[in-house]
């Protein structure tokens, strides 16, 4: 995941870092073991901790933004899933 994402190299210094963004890495975000395994698991977390979607949709924005959400971000993340 790191080399995907042109990680820097430890053994030696840089005076300043170019920004690199490339299809790979989106690809590898979308379709890596590593970030689905994690979507299962906070998924299984969701279901666990709320019934209805909107509740879902609270926790999992509460959980990832590690802020209080607003009730039209829940309406357009309800609506993404409808």
């Amino acid at each position: 995941l790191l080399s995907v994402f042109d990680f820097p190299d430890a053994d030696g210094s840089c005076e300043a870092r170019f920004r690199t963004t490339q299809p790979a890495q989106a690809l590898t975000m979308l379709n890596g073991d590593l970030l689905n395994d994690e979507a299962r698991r906070l998924a299984s977390r969701l279901r666990s901790e709320a019934d209805s979607p909107h509740g879902r949709v609270r926790r999992a924005l509460e959980l990832t933004f590690c802020r209080p959400v607003t009730g039209a971000e829940v309406d357009r993340g309800v609506e993404l899933i409808e």
